[in-house]
């Protein structure tokens, strides 16, 4: 909400972890297999990407593919136990050993490769370990075969560079096999046995079903291979191979024991070498392929897909949005980032959304919508205030409420209205007082008091009962505990602890924080988005509010935003529709609209509100009317905010965009999927509604009345295509809408 001044207060606090309902389990010595529905993956659709796959590759086929999600084998090949070599997707494991060595204190990416390698110091003098590792060294070697393959017989005798280090990208197995040799002179020993005895034995890989090639011994050190050509990297099998991706996968951790730093994971796994750099493409971390910002490698997989590659088709794709590894492993030629990209598509397609029965879900055929789960489309309109509603009433000293709350529910359920935009913190900087938290004595360092959310969970499983949806922020305006920039163990622990507790409500939509550039970066609402999805076992909606605008491109893109709660005037209702519209164009399909705070949208009485909240659905938005308090609303206008969802629900809406070109008649506003079906609407149809480039053919007519909602319905031949209008039947009031849908053609 718009406020003259705030008080801001940062808290530094800790609280126990809170362990979500079902986790990433680990495998012992074998993996445990699971069904593919029970991951929540459809086994036919999975079955036709691993065909597509099969039929894209040499003679290997899918026979050394293992798909593993949540930590179960879901999928296998014939013949995953074949080790062999695996080329550069060793790479991903020398990097990880300089991971582990910047972790124990021994070097870091600034470290010089000089200072432990004698022979580059007059030729190399300025390249670090973060130029070897993401290939932006320059390195070259002596006794190339093909001065431009950058695979020498000797890749450990340096000659003149090819350019300075960090000047240009140039994948370059010499210098790989140098990086290993660096490595191996900061390890103090060969870097497969202390790959062996800090990640190897832990995640157990099996001894026999692996080990790393080498270049003999030099200064009395074995020096492995740190680029896997000539055969002299990696040797694995594709069951081993997945138990490293699911190390990744788990940002470095293995059953609760952290065998690297998931600082490390996330700096290997992120674009190291930005598009700017001479022939890189931006999708580059450290010996580890990524989805680039600037330029994405797999446009089909989620942002966060990382994946270890080699030649001859061998791959270990890590998707931590979808929790899962693929593996697929062979000697039989190469496949493009295009196949892979229309396969992980697929694989996408498979994955079953983890939703309750009839819960509020993104509409994944229009995200621009909601939708019921296995049921039709989802409208919400219905109050958008009061904002204090956990809060209402006198404080007993066990933290709950003696409020009207349950007063306040009874009131609105049964009106149709079916909404309630609610917020948890509103102290430390937000509109509540200092009580107006759920933590112990309103002290976030003592934990969250369970003796308020359970007073909490007697509401909201009334409202989700009555199909009232808890619109839940997580923080009012300016409130904030924690950094504004990222979020630590604390934050996650109280986002974990809250989503746990209400993730089994259906009608449920998350919202990070009201008005949120007032208190967070955009980093930061990504992390906290992020960090919710994670949490919630069923996948509800995230939204994100904004103090002002109507561009919504800071958050288009992000995997975890579903939908973004406009704050706009509202002085007219023109101006209320025509502020939603730009709003719906700019979503270009991605996110859906909610029109969650129109300023001055009860103006105008009972008439004024009701066409507000017409104007702005059918601009493609949601409905929550700003200043509607509960108490103080005429029950007649939460049933407006009733019919006009009974009549939305009614429709297929979910298929059509704001369409006011093709107005016609005394229509205001349109809505349409032009040739199939068309909502049209007006305040003051005193003659009739039309529609403009009609197509001839027979439809049916849904009239509604929006003022008390009375419908009639009809059946009507269009003879010829162009401009139709039609006027109302007897009876129909001024304010009236008109659902029609093609139904057959003449």
């Amino acid at each position: 909400m718009i406020k003259i001044f705030r008080i801001l207060v940062l808290f530094f606090v800790t609280m126990m972890p809170v362990t979500k309902t079902t986790a990433t389990v680990f495998p012992g010595a074998d993996w445990e297999e699971k069904s593919p529905e029970s991951q929540n993956v459809d086994s036919e659709k999975l079955e036709d990407a691993i065909s597509f796959l099969a039929g894209e590759c040499g003679s290997a086929g899918t026979d050394q593919v293992v798909v593993i999600r949540n930590g179960y084998m879901i999928w296998k090949g014939s013949d995953i136990d074949n080790m062999h070599n695996v080329w550069s997707t060793s790479k991903s494991f020398t990097s990880t050993v300089m991971g582990l060595l910047i972790d124990d204190g021994k070097c870091t990416p600034d470290t010089y490769a000089r200072d432990y390698v004698s022979g580059l110091s007059s030729l190399y003098p300025a390249v670090k370990l973060r130029h070897l590792a993401s290939m932006t060294s320059g390195y070259d070697a002596e006794n190339h075969n093909d001065k431009n393959d950058c695979q020498s017989e000797t890749p450990l005798k340096p000659t003149s560079p090819r350019f300075s280090p960090g000047s240009k990208f140039e994948y370059c197995d010499d210098a790989m096999n140098q990086f290993g040799s660096v490595l191996t002179r900061i390890a103090g020993e060969d870097i497969e046995s202390f790959f062996k005895e800090r990640i190897a034995d832990p995640i157990g890989i099996d001894d026999a079903k692996w080990d790393w090639g080498n270049w003999g011994t030099t200064d009395g050190l074995l020096v492995n291979g740190g680029a896997g050509n000539k055969g002299r990297g990696i040797h694995i099998s594709a069951r081993e191979l997945a138990r490293f991706g699911l190390l990744f996968l788990n940002r470095g951790n293995w059953n609760g024991n952290q065998l690297i730093s998931s600082s490390w994971v996330n700096q290997a796994t992120s674009v190291q070498v930005p598009a700017s750099v001479p022939e890189s493409n931006g999708t580059y971390g450290f010996n580890w392929w990524v989805n680039g910002s600037e330029k994405v490698k797999w446009p089909e997989a989620p942002a966060s897909t990382f994946a270890a590659e080699g030649y001859n088709n061998n791959h270990c794709f890590v998707i931590p949005d979808w929790n899962m590894v693929i593996v697929r492993l062979g000697k039989d030629g190469t496949v493009s980032d295009s196949v892979y990209n229309t396969f992980l598509g697929k694989v996408e397609d498979a994955l079953i959304t983890p939703a309750l029965p009839g819960q509020i879900i993104v509409d994944p055929d229009h995200p621009q919508w909601l939708k019921y789960n296995g049921g039709g489309p989802f409208f919400m309109c219905g109050p958008g205030d009061p904002e204090d509603f956990l809060y209402r009433g006198s404080r007993n000293p066990d933290g709950t409420r003696n409020g009207d709350q349950m007063t306040l529910i009874n009131k609105l359920k049964g009106t149709g209205a079916n909404s309630m935009y609610l917020q948890i913190v509103r102290s430390h900087g937000g509109d509540g007082d200092n009580t107006h938290n759920p933590f112990t004595d309103s002290d976030p360092d003592k934990g969250l008091d369970q003796d308020i959310l359970d007073q909490w969970e007697t509401w909201f499983d009334v409202m989700d009962e009555n199909g009232i949806v808890i619109y839940l922020f997580f923080y009012d305006d300016g409130a904030h505990i924690w950094s504004r920039d990222t979020i630590g163990s604390g934050e996650k622990s109280f986002i974990q602890a809250i989503v746990n507790k209400f993730e089994h409500h259906k009608h449920l939509i998350w919202c990070v924080a009201e008005e949120y550039q007032e208190a967070y970066s955009v980093d930061c609402v990504k992390e906290i988005a992020k960090e919710i999805r994670s949490a919630d076992d069923n996948n509800h909606a995230i939204a994100v509010h904004k103090l002002s605008g109507l561009d919504f491109s800071e958050f288009a893109d992000d995997p975890n935003i579903d939908q973004f709660a406009i704050q706009v005037s509202a002085n007219s209702a023109d101006k209320l529709h025509n502020s939603c519209v730009t709003a719906w164009n700019n979503a270009s399909g991605r996110y859906s609209i909610n029109m969650a705070e129109g300023t001055n949208h009860i103006d105008g009485g009972a008439a004024g509100i009701r066409q507000k909240s017409w104007a702005a659905a059918m601009a493609g938005a949601y409905v929550m009317v700003f200043e509607m308090f509960i108490d103080s609303t005429a029950t007649s206008d939460l049933k407006d905010c009733g019919r006009l969802v009974k009549f939305m629900e009614s429709t297929e809406f979910n298929k059509m965009s704001a369409r006011d070109d093709l107005k016609y008649g005394d229509t205001e506003y349109v809505l349409a999927k032009p040739g199939d079906c068309y909502i049209a609407y007006s305040s003051g149809a005193t003659a009739s509604l039309g529609i403009r480039n009609l197509n001839k053919g027979e439809y049916e007519f849904n009239w509604f009345d929006c003022i008390n909602g009375d419908t009639v319905t009809q059946i009507v031949n269009i003879d010829s295509s162009g401009n139709h209008s039609w006027n109302k039947p007897s009876g129909m009031g001024d304010e009236v809408a008109l659902y029609l849908k093609k139904s057959g053609g003449l």
